[in-house]
């Protein structure tokens, strides 16, 4: 792997960061975590400490079904799937990846989780 840890982050919609999309981004964003870190991927607090800056971007389609959902406890996902965005970057150059709840029967947390994880092992200026 090229990097040892990314750090994750997502920006605040609302200026107090009360609102339902905040709280729902935040809970995103606890989901991603733990699927990064069941990868073996360390996910630091600190942004100096990284190479890769990960940021929640985009949430849409998330008024069906529960806020969110793990693999691991998901029993069926809802007939509109979350369409999830992550900017990843490193070095300056952003990349945003598209993930979707249900492609491969997993949820877009854990189809993030494993495009990171192929982020960490190639450069971004390698990706298509």
């Amino acid at each position: 792997m090229r990097s040892s840890s990314v750090f994750l982050f997502v920006q605040r919609a609302s200026g107090d960061g009360a609102s339902l999309v905040d709280q729902r981004r935040l809970q995103v964003l606890k989901v991603l975590r733990d699927d990064l870190l069941a990868l073996g991927i360390p996910v630091s607090a600190a942004f100096g400490e990284t190479d890769l800056r990960v940021e929640i971007t985009h949430l849409l389609a998330i008024e069906e079904g529960p806020i969110v959902r793990s693999a691991r406890g998901a029993s069926r996902l809802p007939e509109r799937p979350r369409t999830l965005v992550v900017r990843v970057t490193d070095a300056g150059e952003p990349l945003d990846l598209v993930c979707v709840d249900g492609i491969g029967n997993v949820t877009a947390e854990r189809q993030a989780a494993g495009r990171i994880q192929a982020c960490l092992m190639t450069p971004l200026e390698a990706l298509p």
